[in-house]
């Protein structure tokens, strides 16, 4: 993971608060080029050890003259402009690879918002879609990053780890069979058809809100689909390459450049001899430094002490999809009065605790399941409220009277009615689960006397009466 370092400068007072940093080794540039820096050092001091000690006065001019001519050519390779504009270039694409990441904590606050209901079919949509979308990040990041593919190299693990059915891996392994595609977004597509079923069903609150679930699915999908792509394109291999050349270049003829002369010899800016070459290792240090922090940013999914840990991205994942999507009564600050409105502003407190009391005193709209046909019945059993209860109550607020809502099912029309044991016998069937529910009419009239009676006449109705009305298949009677 990036290494983080900014509560530690949080005070700049004194000389600074920089210098603390100097002294880290995790993420540090001492722990990138000191391999390279050992290799310079060994070959420069060779180098040195030879023209004082092993040879004559005639091979030293020899080596003198070459060294001078090493070191004004080297100061031709334009080194700083090709490696500053490499570098730029890296940490850009390396940001926008991490904007990139796909997180569903917006997703999971719109199922909670629209996809209302504590217990049973709501809260058994909203984990099954927040399953889809992270198993959509798994598979994303295993493509991209090895350290994520070594923890699930197989469906065995991602299945141990809750994240997909082995109803669900059969039906990607058939996709496999049949298409050469990544099937990474296939579980959105899953959820997208969810979704549409649940709005049908009457689950979804409104088309507003269907609207901004499959909004917020399809940006899910582009930024994964974009992660993928920052990997398949990267950096143009002939810039790294010639930064690459430019720096070891530079450096190994200055290994001969850079070397200490006989100060009697009187040549130009050599009139002192060192043993140890300070201002050289100090330009090694931060030339070679640049390209390493290049190498290792170009692609931040490995195991580099500055990549991103998608390992712990996608366990966090995991945890804040389910702590914001799938709320408890335990959970809802509702049921909790607010200890300050009656001591800043009364009247809005009064005014809202009436609302409430108003809202939660209406008859609310029983929902009667009918048949559970996914996993022998156990599509939703990792979830503590089930669907065998026999009245599933939701408290739709004010204004809803109530629709017969006919067999609609959250599935595709592609799968079979006759239950699981057809789903496995359809090679054609892309979509692994499947529900049909059945809701019985019920006029909500407590607190609300305004609403009709069903012998009253309508306004500006020639029959008289007022027709019930049918939602279910896409019709109304």
């Amino acid at each position: 993971m990036t290494v983080s370092y900014t509560q530690k400068v949080s005070e700049c007072r004194g000389f600074g608060s920089f210098w603390r940093l100097l002294f880290r080794w995790r993420g540090s540039i001492y722990k990138l080029v000191w391999p390279d820096t050992l290799v310079y050092c060994f070959l420069y001091f060779i180098c040195s050890m030879v023209y004082r000690f092993a040879l004559n006065e005639y091979q030293r001019r020899i080596f003198e003259h070459l060294s001078l001519y090493c070191d004004y050519f080297r100061n031709l390779i334009p080194i700083s402009f090709v490696l500053g504009f490499y570098v730029s270039v890296v940490v850009d694409r390396w940001w926008e690879q991490y904007l990139s990441i796909p997180w569903p904590d917006d997703f999971a606050l719109l199922c909670a918002a629209y996809i209302r209901g504590k217990d049973g079919t709501p809260r058994a949509i909203r984990a099954t879609v927040l399953r889809y979308v992270n198993l959509t990040c798994l598979l994303t990041f295993t493509n991209i990053s090895p350290k994520v593919l070594k923890k699930f190299p197989t469906y065995r693990e991602i299945i141990r780890a809750g994240y997909v059915t082995p109803n669900e891996v059969r039906v990607l392994q058939q996709q496999e069979r049949v298409t050469s595609a990544a099937l990474s977004t296939l579980p959105l597509m899953w959820s997208c058809q969810l979704m549409e079923s649940a709005r049908t069903s009457g689950y979804v609150r409104n088309d507003y809100g269907l609207n901004l679930l499959l909004s917020e699915l399809t940006s899910l999908r582009s930024k994964a689909g974009m992660l993928v792509r920052w990997t398949d394109i990267s950096v143009p291999l002939v810039y790294t390459q010639v930064v690459t050349m430019a720096v070891y270049s530079f450096f190994f003829f200055s290994v001969l450049g850079r070397q200490f002369l006989d100060p009697a010899q009187n040549y130009t800016n050599r009139t002192i001899d060192f043993f140890v070459p300070i201002f050289t290792l100090l330009q090694f240090f931060f030339y070679m430094g640049w390209l390493k922090v290049a190498e290792s940013l170009v692609n931040p999914f490995g195991e580099d002490d500055d990549d991103f840990d998608l390992d712990l991205i996608l366990e966090r994942h995991l945890k804040m999809s389910y702590l914001l999507g799938d709320v408890t009564p335990s959970e809802d600050p509702l049921n909790l009065g607010d200890l300050c409105w009656d001591k800043v502003i009364t009247e809005v407190y009064e005014r809202s605790a009436n609302d409430l009391g108003h809202l939660a005193s209406r008859e609310n709209l029983k929902h009667r399941p009918t048949r559970n046909y996914c996993q022998g019945g156990q599509e939703f059993s990792d979830f503590k409220s089930g669907l065998g209860q026999d009245n599933l109550t939701y408290d739709l607020g004010r204004g809803d009277l109530g629709y017969d809502l006919g067999r609609g099912d959250l599935g595709s029309s592609e799968c079979s009615r006759s239950g699981i044991s057809d789903l496995n016998r359809q090679e054609s069937c892309s979509v692994p689960w499947k529900i049909e529910t059945r809701a019985t009419e019920q006029r909500v009239r407590d607190n609300d006397p305004a609403l009709p009676s069903p012998g009253a006449k309508r306004v500006g109705s020639s029959e008289g009466t007022v027709r019930r009305g049918t939602v279910g298949r896409g019709t109304v009677g």
